[in-house]
């Protein structure tokens, strides 16, 4: 088996580069002291974008030491916060509705456009 790498990728809407307006920003999530049932409502605009929201990446030293970690769920549009599990083999689970997660600082990595 081997892994193919096509440089510049094949065009697509979105794409990232000479293909659209797709960037990057980095941004601090700051969370409140009540967690919101099924997660925070985020839009393009939460982000400064004008179009639409790709993705939101967290930094791996940006969860240090909160253990929490965005996930950005398309479908619904909402930015939910998941608990690292506490073995190595253990699954991650939603915060529950109502957590304070005041003390959490992430950093995270943005797309859209």
């Amino acid at each position: 088996m081997a892994l193919i790498v096509s440089i510049p990728a094949p065009q697509t809407i979105g794409t990232p580069g000479v293909y659209s307006s797709q960037v990057a920003k980095c941004a601090l999530l700051l969370p409140d002291t009540a967690y919101a049932t099924g997660g925070y409502t985020v839009t393009p605009g939460t982000f400064g974008f004008g179009q639409q929201l790709v993705a939101v990446n967290a930094y791996p030293q940006g969860m240090v030491p909160s253990a929490f970690i965005p996930v950005y769920d398309a479908a619904f549009g909402k930015l939910r916060f998941c608990q690292l599990p506490s073995t190595p083999t253990g699954n991650m689970i939603e915060v529950a509705s109502g957590t304070n997660l005041s003390s959490a600082q992430i950093t995270v990595e943005v797309w859209g456009y």
